[in-house]
């Protein structure tokens, strides 16, 4: 009996040190994996001075074969398994194609930060396969082609910032499947379309700029579902249609700026019910009818501007207020 017990402790550890070893070799190909897509974009950068520790080869003061790895590499952040979970590359003057970057190579990336650079080419659909991602910023590049609906997949995502760049196409429904989404900036493209009804499921969403693009059909009415809003921007676009009522259901709104667009109708007497509304940019549209006098409510107001539109009628008192 005892013989058997023996046995059977000395075959578990067998199995457990054949499981480790076998785990410790798949993990050791992943990373080696990801270390081979980072290194393959880095060699299709045409600008990639700010890349040079990116190498296979151990620095000259090498002590551990980490320093040959990703954990030394600039911008890159690791799990303490070895995995790459961040890109962070910010003004790094880097030049080239983003797409020629295997995002599905690199399933573990929590934050992508590759803003302010001179990237080009399409964002690509794996992107979608993500599943962990919580950042990812793309601003101030010369990004081209759509939005791919695959960014509908990333449902971990609170930070998409895709601003300055000449990206085109419409904004994508799956946009709405960002239900963690907090900050979303599309402004300086040349997004056509009509904004679509699935942005009223992004209830956490606090801040959507997509200002100076080619945005045209109406405000929808679901923004008013987004209840947690504070700055809206979207001056410089051809959105035509009233200001939905439901705005007025909008309690944290402090900035509202619709500037230089085609809106039309009258000014929704209900916009005195968002109290904390702080700047309310309505220039440049086709708004007629009077001022009304719910405007007096706005005691936090720094900035109004109504100029250029078709309103008639007298100044009400209650601006006083």
């Amino acid at each position: 009996m005892a013989i058997d017990k023996s046995l059977s402790l000395v075959l578990l550890l067998l199995w457990a040190m054949v499981l480790s070893s076998t785990i410790n070799a798949a993990s050791f190909m992943e990373s080696q994996a990801e270390m081979e897509a980072l290194l393959k974009w880095k060699a299709s950068l045409l600008e990639r001075q700010a890349l040079s520790s990116w190498s296979l080869l151990p620095n000259a003061n090498a002590s551990t074969t980490q320093d040959s790895s990703p954990y030394n590499w600039t911008g890159i952040s690791c799990n303490s398994a070895g995995r790459v979970t961040g890109i962070s590359l910010h003004d790094a003057g880097l030049q080239g194609k983003i797409d020629n970057l295997s995002f599905s190579s690199l399933p573990n990336l929590a934050h992508i930060v590759l803003d302010q650079n001179a990237l080009f080419g399409a964002i690509p659909t794996q992107i979608g396969t993500l599943s962990e991602l919580v950042t990812l910023k793309l601003s101030s590049n010369q990004l081209s082609g759509s939005i791919p609906k695959e960014i509908g997949e990333l449902k971990k995502l609170t930070m998409l910032n895709l601003s300055h760049n000449h990206i085109t196409g419409s904004i994508p429904s799956s946009l709405g499947n960002l239900t963690n989404i907090v900050n979303l900036f599309i402004s300086d493209n040349q997004i056509s379309g009509s904004i679509p009804q699935q942005v009223g499921n992004l209830k956490f969403l606090d801040q959507q700029a997509a200002a100076a693009n080619l945005l045209n059909g109406s405000l929808p009415a679901t923004l008013g579902n987004m209840i947690n809003l504070h700055f809206v921007f979207l001056c410089g676009n051809e959105i035509s249609g009233p200001i939905p009522s439901e705005i007025g259901n909008l309690k944290k709104l402090m900035m509202f700026q619709v500037c230089a667009n085609l809106l039309a109708g009258s000014i929704p007497s209900n916009l005195g019910n968002v109290t904390t509304l702080e700047s309310l940019l309505l220039f440049e549209n086709h708004f007629h009818g009077s001022i009304p006098p719910q405007i007096g409510n706005l005691y936090h107001f720094a900035d109004l501007r109504l100029f250029e539109n078709n309103l008639t009628g007298p100044i009400p008192p209650s601006l006083g207020n």
